[in-house]
């Protein structure tokens, strides 16, 4: 029975050392984690971002259902229970790793092109 040579050992003395060298993430790489929450999800965002590490690389955007009349506590709330950054989005933020982004009230939010942009809901006949 044959033996297989080992070719890596080849491939890396000749490779250049850019190739050899391991890739650092791109800033268009950026994780984003999206998590969505009932009005009442409090308690279980607190338990969450209480057991996440302050620096995971990776960012969070929350939307939770908010009554549009009232102003959101939220991201202070949500900033005793983690030493990332939190704060409520406002139009045109660049996302950034480590950070807990949280929708305002009475806006819908997008990401595009690594930004977190605001709109205002489409107001139907509705109620």
């Amino acid at each position: 029975m044959a033996k297989k040579k080992k070719r890596s050992s080849v491939v890396e003395k000749s490779s250049p050392p850019e190739v050899r060298q391991k890739k650092k993430p791109e800033k268009d790489s950026l994780l984003i984690v999206g998590i969505g929450a009932s009005a009442g999800g409090l308690e279980t965002l607190e338990l969450f971002f209480r057991n996440m590490p302050p620096e995971p690389g990776i960012a969070f955007v929350v939307i939770q259902h908010l009554s549009p009349k009232h102003k959101s506590i939220m991201a202070s709330l949500l900033a005793k229970h983690t030493r990332m950054t939190v704060r409520e989005i406002e139009d045109d933020t660049p996302i950034e790793p480590n950070c807990v982004y949280i929708n305002p009230p009475d806006k819908h939010v997008v990401v595009f092109n690594g930004v977190l942009h605001l709109l205002e809901p489409i107001k139907t006949g509705m109620v």
